[in-house]
């Protein structure tokens, strides 16, 4: 499946469905490719965030937390 050309909101309910499988690496990238073609939001950093806190990635976590409240504040972890 080309990851481009599905929908932002397809690829986030599948990385969801991943994420509840702990099908963490696939997850991911859904979750990479909905933020490579610009659809990113808070909502798309936090779930990552959670995925990287799962793997024990804790600075891309953190960062992912933080670029979130950024965006919008509020979001609270």
């Amino acid at each position: 499946i080309d990851l481009i050309e599905q929908p932002s909101h397809v690829l986030f309910e599948r990385s969801n469905a991943y994420r509840l499988l702990r099908q963490y690496d696939e997850a991911l990238v859904d979750l990479n490719a909905i933020i490579s073609i610009g659809k990113c939001d808070a909502n798309i950093l936090i779930c990552r965030a959670e995925i990287f806190h799962q793997l024990n990635r804790y600075k891309e976590a953190l960062t992912d937390f933080q670029r979130a409240e950024e965006m919008d504040t509020a979001y609270v972890y």
